[in-house]
């Protein structure tokens, strides 16, 4: 595998910024991450609010020209959030870069944060949430999560309508104000950008190092439920059923890379165990899959589908059933060799392109994983046996540490 690490531009007087140069491309993109996320929020809502509006505008541009120096130009700028990092990036092409940049700044630095834009995203935050309320696959989504953590943990809190109403737009301006200093943004360039960029960056954001040591240590202990099924009805024209638990595991732990093998064969590709059975044979699903979410602090695997009220029962035994086949019967050696090729290959149409590269790196950087990773990654799909996967299932895929969560009319 090509090295995925960046270029490195070190300064003099403190900084860094990190490129994924291409002379073939006129488009760059540079992205800013912020250690801004939910976790830091001193109520609901707050970081989400702080992302959303600081580009509404400056003091001295309005809304209205703000969005009409973006268009005139082609130039996007997309947000993401987390639960610890926000991040803002930029694409445009090059030769509007020397006008971008200091636009970039000037939101940063001077937000307009209006009461009117404050008030029509208090609007759309009220029908977000209304709307979540009542669709079963955004409630399994967070009664999972409070199941696994326990309600008050960081990870498990979700905003509700009167957390809207408590929102006040001085908060949102202070929270911006301490966590989106652009000399705390690790800063990342994709693309045919060019040294003169680099040094522009540097001169108005300053380039923060980005590593392992770097990050603030945010660990929570869970304080999961005593009770393992949690069924909740209510009125839906179909249930969603989602099943997993946290995994003992970290990132360099031994058996991540092997166990997301077996992820893969049991619902991580449109050929796996679970999308033959519930979907294909039982037809009790258009999709189903598992999958593997890594944080900071945990690992989740999980496996989600969305049902039929009538076959409810039936749907969640076939996925205990396809857990426990793993368990009990060793893979193929040629069902295992499909899936390993198939992983090597998603794998490399993700990094391919300095774009994929650089969010990549991003991701990793931000929650603190290494290149190791990759290593350790490939070495699985070289090594993996059937008798690990064996092994794998039955150390974590036994019943008892599920959760399961089914909600709607079918429960």
């Amino acid at each position: 595998m090509e090295n995925l690490s960046p270029v490195t531009y070190d300064f003099p007087h403190g900084g860094v910024i990190y490129g994924y140069p291409s002379s073939a491309l006129d488009i760059v993109r540079v992205s800013l991450s912020f250690e801004a996320g939910s976790f830091y929020q001193p109520q609901m809502l707050v970081a989400d609010a702080a992302s959303k509006l600081f580009s509404e505008g400056t003091r001295r541009c309005t809304p209205q020209e703000v969005a009409e120096f973006l268009d005139y130009r082609g130039i996007m700028l997309e947000k993401s959030k987390d639960t610890y990092t926000n991040d803002i990036s930029v694409y445009m092409l090059r030769k509007y870069a020397h006008e971008m940049l200091p636009m970039l700044h000037e939101m940063l630095t001077q937000p307009r944060f209006a009461k009117q834009e404050f008030e029509v995203y208090l609007s759309q935050q009220r029908q977000r949430i209304q709307m979540q309320m009542q669709r079963t696959n955004s409630l399994a989504y967070r009664y999972f999560h409070q199941a696994l953590y326990g309600e008050e943990h960081p990870l498990a809190r979700y905003a509700t309508v009167e957390d809207v109403d408590r929102l006040s737009l001085n908060t949102v301006e202070d929270f911006f104000y301490k966590y989106f200093s652009p000399n705390q943004a690790h800063i990342i360039l994709s693309g045919g950008f060019n040294a003169d960029m680099v040094e522009q960056c540097h001169a108005l954001f300053g380039g923060t190092p980005m590593g392992i040591g770097d990050l603030t240590q945010c660990t929570v202990p869970p304080s999961p439920s005593s009770q393992r099924r949690h069924h909740v009805s209510i009125p839906s024209a179909q249930t969603t059923i989602r099943i997993g638990r946290l995994l003992p595991l970290s990132w360099n732990s031994p058996d991540y890379a092997p166990f997301m093998v077996l992820n893969t064969l049991l619902g991580g590709y449109f050929g796996s165990r679970l999308m033959c059975n519930i979907r294909e044979d039982k037809g009790y699903t258009y999709g189903v899959y598992s999958a593997t979410a890594l944080g900071r602090d945990d690992v989740k695997f999980f496996l989600t589908m969305d049902v039929g009220n009538d076959v409810v029962h039936a749907a969640v035994q076939e996925a205990y059933n396809e857990m426990d086949r793993l368990c009990q019967e060793r893979v193929s050696e040629e069902e295992l060799s499909m899936v390993c090729r198939y992983m090597e290959g998603d794998f490399i149409r993700t990094v391919d392109g300095v774009f994929e590269r650089g969010e990549r790196f991003l991701q990793m950087a931000t929650a603190g994983i290494s290149e190791q990773f990759t290593d350790d990654y490939f070495n699985a799909l070289r090594t993996v046996t059937p008798d690990d996967i064996l092994r794998l299932a039955q150390q974590y895929l036994t019943p008892d540490a599920m959760f399961e969560i089914c909600v709607g009319a079918g429960v």
